[in-house]
């Protein structure tokens, strides 16, 4: 009777996690388009880059040598826990049910189609590149803002304070971009 409620227990446990395991269709279909979009390629390189910006910042020419292998231990070991998350089989079925959200079944298979296409290949080629330089654009232009921001809150701000006095809790008054 004993080894009976085990194996039941052992059944239990067996079947619930295979049920938590088993991904829907349209998530397989998002999945595969992930690989179209050569996902993996894509965390690797996000890991290269945070590995550039702990060079930058916690390896540089003003540390001291005794300092240096502990670096370079911390950052070895900061790029580990980043790769063996962001490159994980449970990352891209957790990207893929966020796709599937979104998309159709039949979206999905076009934008599969598109990624492996010629055209598809260049956008991703080019992609990194393009989202860097459209962000730097767009930080130039709120930087070109800056005046007329602070405008604003200096305007605003008083009138916001005095309006909030008569709220139950106050308002926050917009902070001045410094």
């Amino acid at each position: 009777m004993l080894i009976k409620k085990i194996c039941m227990s052992v059944l239990l446990i067996v079947s619930t996690f295979c049920a938590a395991a088993a991904v829907d269709n349209k998530t397989q279909l998002a999945m595969q388009m992930l690989d179209a979009m050569q996902m993996d390629t894509m965390m690797k390189k996000m890991v290269d880059q945070v590995s550039g910006a702990v060079d930058k910042r916690y390896l540089t020419q003003e540390s001291c040598d005794a300092a240096k292998p502990i670096e370079l231990e911390f950052k070895q070991k900061l790029l580990d826990q980043l790769s063996k998350n962001l490159e994980s089989d449970e990352v891209k079925v957790d990207m893929g049910a966020i796709y599937a959200q979104v998309y159709s079944e039949d979206e999905l298979r076009e934008l599969t189609a598109f990624y492996k296409s010629p055209l598809g290949k260049k956008y991703l080629q080019h992609q990194p590149e393009l989202l860097q330089r459209a962000m730097q654009l767009g930080q130039d232009r709120v930087i070109g803002l800056k005046p007329q921001i602070e405008k604003l809150t200096q305007e605003y701000s008083p009138r916001i304070l005095e309006a909030a006095k008569t709220c139950k809790a106050p308002a926050a008054a917009p902070r001045s971009q410094k």
